[in-house]
């Protein structure tokens, strides 16, 4: 075997640097597949809270007893009151951006 050209030491050191470098590999796998899993949890839940907006600007946009203006601005106002995760909000972009 070609480790028998080297010192006791020398294996031992060998050896002590190819687990550390498994370690350091293995270690970063993990990290990297629990980063992606919680950018994906992050994703899912904010496509979660933008399809109950959507669905609650549904239901103003189905009303016939009020008329469209006045539909727009109960959504506008619900929309406003809406938070999540304690202070975030949503918002209504009503206008193209300028670029």
């Amino acid at each position: 075997m070609w480790l028998r050209k080297f010192s006791l030491i020398q294996r031992l050191g060998i050896i002590a640097a190819l687990i550390t470098l498994l370690f350091v590999l293995l270690t970063a796998l993990v990290l990297n597949r629990h980063y992606e899993a919680l950018k994906q949890k992050s994703y899912d839940e904010n496509q979660h809270l933008v399809e109950v907006v959507h669905t609650l600007l549904g239901s103003f946009a189905k009303r016939e007893d009020v008329d469209e203006a006045t539909a727009k601005q109960l959504a506008l106002e619900a929309v406003k009151a809406l938070r999540y995760d304690g202070n975030n909000y949503f918002w209504i972009q009503d206008e193209p951006l300028p670029w």
